[in-house]
């Protein structure tokens, strides 16, 4: 049963470094790590299921502390002083649940705006170990799934193979890289395009031979390197969540870029340029020895087509066509491998 008090504001802000305060929403685990050091009891909320249009997807999930502190989100600002004061429940009881809210719950005092109901599940069981494990995956950029059974008596959290066979009543929840954008060029769009991914929560890699873009950048609160030789893009890796986008307007310098990023798992690559710039970009690619195949990998001219001209425009445009390539490449966050909700 629901504790009362639900319409009391919690505490979000815990004492913690602001470091961890600055980690995107959507990752909660370094806030959770910084919690475990401060030798909180701790809990991790996990919205597992949604009948109707939920506003946040399943898999979502909240960071809890004994004293009610929390990251993340569940349902956009209507019920997390709730999902907060379950979490405090469960962790002062030393019992793991599973609590409905909205549409088909019995506690008629929370409704979600949109019609939704959700199901969450309420884990107290979970490690500073666990969490120092996922986290050291993702600081190598690799993607990592943790598995959670939902028996109460027995639940336990714990980093499997995704193709390890599953226990019977149990979900599991990837946890991916943060999505990286490597910016490589010159001029006012890569300022504005640097500082539109940061606040996007993108991990943000800028290389600049320009000594005004590299000015802007510091301006803006940007770290950016100074681009000397390709040797330095290609020091970078290209892996799955990575984006790349090339703003230079003497095109002579993409090529040894394009070289090395081209056949790579990056997700996205995009160069600056009209569709004239283009069509020469592809035959300098042609006469390096580029297949055709890879030469389709490239948005050009980059951005979405909304007729953007001014240089925040370009950027939107851009970081909208990055997002939707990323969403279209259907990384999933959570897989219900059945079992009752108790």
């Amino acid at each position: 049963m629901l504790d009362c008090g639900f319409r009391e504001q919690q505490k979000q802000q815990p004492s913690f470094p602001e470091k961890h305060l600055q980690q995107s929403t959507e990752n909660v685990l370094p806030w959770l790590q910084a919690a475990s050091a401060d030798k909180k009891g701790l809990c991790l909320a996990t919205m597992v299921h949604a009948d109707g249009p939920s506003p946040r997807p399943c898999g979502s999930q909240m960071a809890v502390a004994a004293d009610g502190s929390y990251r993340g989100y569940l349902s956009g600002g209507c019920a997390e002083a709730a999902i907060a004061t379950e979490a405090v429940k469960a962790i002062t009881t030393g019992t793991n649940f599973a609590t409905r809210l909205g549409v088909g719950s019995p506690y008629l005092d929370i409704q979600l705006p949109c019609g939704a109901g959700i199901d969450i599940w309420f884990d107290q069981t979970i490690t500073a170990a666990l969490v120092e494990k996922v986290l050291h995956s993702l600081e190598r950029r690799q993607a990592v799934c943790v598995e959670t059974c939902v028996d109460p008596l027995a639940g336990v959290s714990q980093v499997v193979s995704p193709s390890s066979e599953a226990q019977a009543a149990s979900f599991r929840r990837w946890y991916y890289p943060a999505r990286r954008i490597v910016i490589v060029g010159t001029g006012p769009i890569a300022v504005a395009l640097a500082r539109l991914a940061t606040v996007a929560s993108y991990d943000v890699t800028v290389l600049s031979p320009d000594d005004p873009t590299l000015h802007d950048l510091s301006v803006a609160g940007v770290r950016a390197t100074r681009l000397t030789n390709a040797s330095q893009v290609q020091a970078l890796d290209g892996d799955p969540f990575t984006a790349v986008v090339l703003l230079f307007h003497e095109h002579e310098r993409e090529l040894e870029i394009f070289e090395h990023f081209i056949r790579s798992d990056v997700f996205y690559i995009g160069a600056l340029g009209s569709q004239r710039t283009h069509a020469i970009r592809l035959d300098l690619l042609r006469g390096a020895g580029v297949e055709e195949e890879y030469l389709g990998r490239i948005h050009g001219p980059v951005g979405l087509h909304i007729q953007a001209q001014e240089p925040a425009e370009i950027a939107i445009a851009v970081l909208a066509q990055i997002t939707a390539d990323y969403q279209a490449a259907g990384h999933q966050l959570i897989e219900w491998r059945g079992g009752a909700l108790t």
